[in-house]
């Protein structure tokens, strides 16, 4: 009997708290296409401000057809709870700066738009 109670506590106990990590997908859309010697830089930081993961994309030196919005797409696996992805986006000279909040677990894929202010 004990043994059934104590099962069942650490099933509702996983229930409520489920895996510590869970997935996010991002799709970044910059205002042009990655090229040469350009680069997007995304840290993800915790609410307690402590940096949880860190991912650099490179410019591979081809435009996208007729010059459009690039898009990147990015998967991380990121605590439960309320965080931020600080943006650096270094393209054609300059560089935009963004900060993103969000609240994870979320839905589907966060959409984050990177364009001129």
């Amino acid at each position: 009997m004990r043994l059934a109670l104590i099962g069942g506590f650490i099933f509702l106990v996983y229930s409520f708290l489920g895996d510590f990590q869970v997935r996010a997908s991002f799709r970044y859309e910059l205002p042009h296409p990655l090229e040469n010697a350009e680069r997007l830089e995304l840290e993800y930081v915790g609410g307690d401000g402590e940096l949880l993961a860190r991912a650099v994309f490179y410019g591979e030196g081809s435009e996208a057809e007729g010059g459009g919005i690039g898009r990147i797409e990015h998967e991380v696996r990121l605590p439960k709870g309320h965080h931020r992805v600080e943006i650096q986006l270094h393209q054609r000279g300059e560089v935009l700066r963004k900060t993103h909040p969000f609240k994870m677990p979320f839905e589907g894929i966060e959409v984050v738009r990177l364009g001129r202010r």
